[in-house]
């Protein structure tokens, strides 16, 4: 079933600076509605009501390259987190590229289901914005391990912390036929639900990648740059920018 959010009330893009909530309807009806506001659909979850986000600065959850995120609620109770980049009518060559990567983040995230998965609702692309709907989380590693003072965690919650990692790690890994590599992985993309299960989560640098008979990937599906957090980056990573090919084995470092 294909659903579709718009704009209800203002654009968007005036409505961040103003103290009125965001409404967004959306439709469950099976239909795609388009308005000169809004250019593609694409959802993956049959959901209806308003969508409602907050603007205030209690209601932001994160800021990163890709844009800032904010907190919201349906009209059915449900908390939702909103990932949302300006874009402007006619974005320059970087703008597109991380639009691009904006994109892949959602279809991902909106086609993956795995438990250690962060679930993707849907999203949308508008004339001066590109939404993107979770669900909400109720931390990451990161704000876990700040909120210790200092102390370290316990082996055993380390190891489980891990264990979940990895069992959505080799769930992307295993994805048939092309399997994706995540090239982010660290504390701070690791998110934990309410029910304290560990999700991994920020696919906007996800890389799909064809393996060969040997289970080694491709070269020419590879990545061919170097992407991600250089503290967290392994040596094939760093090195992809002199003819060094990398896949799967990255994340596992």
């Amino acid at each position: 079933m294909i659903i579709a959010f718009y704009i209800k009330q203002e654009k968007f893009s005036e409505s961040l600076t103003s103290t009125n909530p965001i409404r967004l309807q959306i439709d469950s009806n099976g239909s795609t509605l388009l308005f000169a506001d809004s250019r593609i659909f694409q959802l993956g979850l049959a959901i209806s009501g308003i969508v409602e986000i907050g603007t205030q600065v209690e209601d932001k959850l994160g800021e990163g390259k890709h844009g800032i995120v904010w907190k919201g609620k349906m009209s059915n109770g449900q908390d939702i987190a909103a990932k949302v980049m300006k874009i402007s009518f006619d974005p320059s060559a970087d703008q597109k590229e991380r639009l691009m990567m904006a994109m892949t983040e959602a279809r991902k995230l909106t086609t993956t289901d795995h438990e250690n998965i962060v679930k993707g609702l849907g999203f949308e692309i508008g004339r001066e914005w590109f939404m993107l709907v979770m669900k909400l989380m109720k931390e990451t590693v990161r704000h876990k391990i700040d909120r210790a003072f200092g102390q370290r965690l316990l082996e055993k919650e380390a190891l489980e912390i891990l264990q979940q990692a990895l069992e959505g790690l080799v769930y992307l890994h295993s994805l048939k036929p092309k399997p994706i590599v995540h090239r982010d992985l660290k504390c701070s993309n690791l998110l934990i639900s309410q029910r304290e299960v560990i999700k991994l989560g920020d696919f906007g640098l996800v890389h799909t990648i064809s393996p060969t008979e040997t289970g080694s990937t491709d070269p020419a599906s590879a990545p061919k740059r170097s992407y991600g957090s250089a503290f967290w980056q392994a040596p094939e990573v760093v090195a992809s920018s002199v003819n060094y090919v990398y896949g799967r084995k990255a994340d596992v470092w």
